[in-house]
C-alpha cells in the first residue's frame, strides 16, 4: 500500500484509505502501523492520518509540511490557506525559515499539531477570504496559500500570533 502510494506522488494517507484497501482487521493494520512508526518509516501527523518518511528525509524525522498540508486539510474537511510568515517565506519576504508552519481556516480551527520535528499552527478566520488566495505547487500536486496582499493584511492582523510589529514590519 506505501509503495504504491508513492507511486502516485503522494506521501501521505489515512487509515480509512488502509482499512478500506487492504483484507485485514483493522487491529492488524493498527499493528503494522506502529511498527512502521518504530522503524521510522511513517509519521502520525493526527490521528488517523499518517505520512510516508522516505530515505532522503528519515534523518530529519518529518516530511516537509507543504508536501501534505492539502491532503490534512482536506481529511480535516476544511478551507484554508497557508498564510502569515510560511506564506511570507514563500513570497520570498522572510529573512529566515519560520520555525513554525501556519495555517488560516475558517471556524472552528484545529487543535495546533505539535511533534518534537515540526508545528502547525492554526489560526481561524470567521469571514474567510474569497479573494487572495492562490494554489502553489510542490512535489505532491498544489496547496492553497495567500498571495502577497492577504498575506501583508494577515501579518498585521495576526500580530500578536508571529511576534508582534517588530518582526511583522521587517517582513513588510
Amino acid at each position: 500500500f506505501i509503495r504504491t502510494v508513492r507511486s502516485n506522488g503522494r506521501y501521505a494517507f489515512t487509515i480509512d484509505e488502509l482499512i478500506n484497501t487492504l483484507p485485514k482487521s483493522s487491529r492488524n493494520i493498527r499493528k503494522d502501523l506502529d511498527r512502521l512508526k518504530e522503524k521510522g518509516e511513517i509519521v502520525n501527523i493526527r490521528r488517523g492520518f499518517y505520512t510516508i518518511l522516505p530515505p532522503e528525509y528519515q534523518n530529519m524525522g518529518v516530511i516537509p509540511v507543504d508536501f501534505y498540508i492539502h491532503g490534512l486539510m482536506q481529511y480535516f474537511s476544511k478551507n484554508y490557506y497557508v498564510g502569515l510568515l510560511s506564506a511570507a517565506m514563500f513570497h520570498g519576504a522572510a529573512h529566515q525559515q519560520p520555525q513554525d508552519f501556519y495555517v488560516i481556516t475558517k471556524k472552528p480551527r484545529p487543535r495546533n499539531i505539535v511533534n518534537q520535528n515540526f508545528k502547525i499552527n492554526f489560526s481561524e478566520k470567521s469571514g474567510f477570504p474569497e479573494w487572495g488566495i492562490e494554489s502553489k505547487k510542490t512535489e505532491t500536486g498544489y496547496f492553497n496559500i495567500s498571495g502577497p496582499e492577504l498575506t501583508m493584511l494577515d501579518l498585521i492582523y495576526f500580530e500578536q500570533n508571529v511576534g508582534g510589529f517588530n518582526r511583522v514590519i521587517t517582513i513588510l
